[in-house]
């Protein structure tokens, strides 16, 4: 089984509310989150706040609180705001939390047992705002060499961890693994710092001087030092020493993302830590850099922080999030200023996305009713414009595996530049005019549906790694109750990009569309499922085509035969089917359509009725290749769910083999027919991801190649 990939922020610092560079790290982390998400893994991702020291007590103190209510108080403006900004993080921690502090005590235990931690008396040079000793040597102008803050001399009997023991082990490591510090320019730096012999680590506090903080375990007069209270959160959140499962399932992280201003604690102290608890070492510690205003860090403590939350009010959250992706390298200090956001915000979305499209729905509404035009299967396999997009893929996801966003982005806004170029050579406005002209204004407006598929903002990130649709599921069954909007965003992180949620009857058509109208990923359809058949009436048929007008309807369905239950006769199914196959002509809407024991009616009733005319997609498709063969003849599209992955259903894997890919969808039916390693599991959107791996190895071909191919033929058919 593969690893969970687990990544970290840092723990914040609750002394006063969050601010831009807060968000720049989530931001970061929520992006490389999603990335791999999208690819199919799972994730854990951590976040969370550190809630102890001497610059908590006097924030509290203050204005005149205990700390802990002080905190209590701050920690909802994290989570708040991590919310506001689309931060899907899946724990958030406290040092606060009981677990953890029982953690951190079990890891001094078994330290003081190895022999690692000694009792001293100690004197030295104090930092508050750093919550560091430091030796007069190391002092930079009689000032903290970080933060460049006055610094108070202190005596006292302390508890120290034997960090210098294990410095030769660190170099060795640092320089045998050139990925584990990252970027090199950092890890130059701490190899640097490593030259000088390093001190043992002071890690408790006398109570007499901080009282809050964790009880030191051997001493009660003895709190714990902030920063190693607040670094064993990575493994306490994940269980460490009480749940050996989870915890071996998860550690060790594969990267902590971190300000280059706490790179020291994290490079330095924390694999030594690890080391000596016989534990191995994070595989990653990415250490970015500060933004800054007038060549100063924005932060709280010199006074220029910058509210995010203001700056979402006034741009919107996927501006602020493309902005801090697209503005500096990571790793490197970015200038902040209000007026680059705005000019990033005019420049490069309202003006290049923005117009793209605008133009390519202005001109879909005007040419083809508001729908992605049919065009011959394969016309464009050999269209530059198509290859391009597809090497892009490649290239982004490729930048992305390097942690360099900005790039990632550059290249993406090179295909907008380009698309919007390509509109200026084609001139579809020109071709409009010649009716001979129809078939390569058609293609113009395909090639342009797929740049913007690529182009298309996703929370502020927008890369298209690997989006599936969901082409039938049922969201608004009373069987997702509450967590109806958790499924959705679970199954968004997979990498499901759209829904399209199916109506049952009249009812459930109405409630489909409601869900509709409240998600902008959702789109609805209107129809009678065959088992109701025998309920319908002209009410309903009348009602449903009203719905069709609807511009978030795009389907006619769930209809069709259904003679394994036969719940309604089967000439009421065939005559309830023949009013939507008038429907189906009169609207354009393609079909949904059911088929149980029934292929054959199915097919001549399609036959006599419609002809080569029909457009719509077979659901769940459950037969044979033989049986796929004649309605793929008649144009229609074949969906394939969770029962690909059931045993002994060889012959609906070789009709997957056999589909055509430009007539090949996904779907999962959900809540029913999960795929066979969630049998007996209530199915959702999120475990379409186990039939399309399924379905890329018998097609031969990558996961993405399947979401991508997919996902055109689900946009094509439902004019999305």
């Amino acid at each position: 089984m593969a690893k969970t990939f687990y990544l970290t922020t840092p723990l914040y610092y609750v002394n006063a509310r969050p601010h831009l560079g807060h968000a720049y790290t989530n931001v970061l982390c929520d992006t490389f989150a999603r990335y791999h998400r999208l690819r199919g893994e799972k994730v854990f991702f951590l976040t969370g706040t550190d809630e102890h020291g001497t610059k908590i007590e006097k924030a509290a103190l203050a204005v005149k609180k205990e700390p802990r209510q002080f905190v209590d108080e701050i920690v909802p403006q994290f989570k708040d705001l991590w919310k506001l900004l689309g931060i899907e993080y899946d724990f958030f921690i406290r040092t606060t939390d009981p677990a953890h502090k029982r953690i951190v005590q079990n890891i001094l235990r078994d330290l003081e047992k190895k022999g690692e931690i000694y009792k001293a008396s100690y004197k030295g040079w104090y930092c508050t705002p750093c919550e560091s000793f430091w030796t007069e040597r190391q002092l930079a102008d009689d000032k903290c060499p970080d933060c460049h803050r006055e610094v108070q001399e202190l005596s006292e009997e302390n508890y120290f961890f034997k960090l210098s023991k294990y410095q030769s082990w660190l170099v060795d490591h640092i320089k045998t693994h050139p990925d584990f510090i990252r970027p090199e320019n950092r890890r130059n730096e701490i190899l640097g710092f490593l030259r000088e012999p390093l001190e043992d680590l002071c890690i408790t506090r006398p109570r007499a001087r901080l009282a809050w903080g964790i009880d030191y375990p051997s001493s009660k007069e003895h709190v714990v030092y902030v920063w190693f209270d607040a670094l064993v959160n990575y493994v306490s959140a994940v269980g460490y020493t009480e749940d050996a499962k989870k915890f071996d399932s998860l550690w060790p992280a594969d990267f902590h993302l971190v300000g280059k201003d706490i790179l020291r604690q994290h490079a330095v102290y924390w694999p030594i830590m690890l080391k000596a608890s016989g534990l191995e070492i994070p595989k990653t510690v990415l250490a970015h850099g500060w933004w800054t205003m007038a060549g100063t860090k924005v932060s709280k403590s010199r006074g220029n922080a910058v509210d995010p939350v203001e700056l979402v009010k006034k741009y919107g959250v996927d501006a602020l999030r493309y902005f801090l992706l697209r503005e500096v390298r990571l790793g490197l200090d970015g200038a902040f200023s209000e007026d680059l956001l705005a000019e990033r915000y005019t420049t490069d979305l309202a003006n290049d996305l923005g117009n793209l499209w605008f133009r390519f729905a202005s001109m879909l509404e005007k040419y083809f009713e508001k729908r992605i035009p049919e065009i011959k299967a394969g016309s464009l396999e050999s269209a530059g414009e198509l290859k391009t997009f597809r090497v892009l893929f490649q290239k982004v996801t490729a930048e992305v595996g390097q942690l360099d966003l900005r790039e990632a982005l550059e290249m993406i806004w090179a295909l907008v530049t380009d698309s919007n170029q390509f509109v200026e050579k084609k001139k579809p406005w020109v071709l409009a005019k010649d009716p001979a002209k129809k078939g390569e204004l058609a293609e113009a407006l395909v090639i342009l549906g797929e740049s913007r598929s690529w182009t298309r903002p996703r929370s502020g990130l927008s890369l298209k790694f690997m989006p599936f649709i969901d082409t039938h599921v049922h969201l608004h069954f009373p069987e997702y109750g509450e967590d109806r909007d958790a499924v959705i965003r679970r199954s968004r992180e997979a990498g499901v990009d759209l829904f399209i949620n199916v109506g049952t009857d009249r009812q459930s058509s109405l409630d489909s569309l409601k869900l509709a109208r409240q998600n902008e990923f959702v789109y609805s359809t209107a129809g009678i499922h065959p088992h109701d058949a025998k309920e319908a009436s002209d009410q309903d048929f009348q009602a449903l085509e009203q719905l069709l007008h609807e511009s978030k309807v795009v389907a006619i369905g769930e209809v069709g035969l259904d003679f394994y239950r036969n719940l309604s006769p089967a000439e009421t199914q065939k005559k309830v089917l023949s009013r939507f196959f008038e429907l189906h002509r009169k609207t354009q809407k393609p079909l949904i359509l059911h088929v149980r024991e029934a292929y054959r009616e199915m097919k001549e009733q399609i036959d006599s009725e419609l002809g080569p005319s029909v457009t719509g997609v077979m659901h769940c498709f459950s037969s044979d290749a033989e049986t796929m063969k004649q309605f793929l003849d008649l144009g229609l599209y074949i969906s394939f769910a969770g029962p690909l992955t059931y045993k002994k259903n060889d012959p609906l894997r070789e009709a997957f083999r056999a589909c055509p890919l430009d007539r090949l969808v996904l779907e999962t039916d959900a809540p029913f027919l999960p795929p066979q390693t969630q049998r007996g599991k209530r199915n959702e959107s999120s475990f379409l991801l186990e039939t399309a791996r399924l379905g890329a190895e018998l097609k031969k071909i990558s996961l993405e190649e399947l979401g991508e191919r997919t996902s055109e033929n689900a946009r094509r058919l439902f004019g999305l």
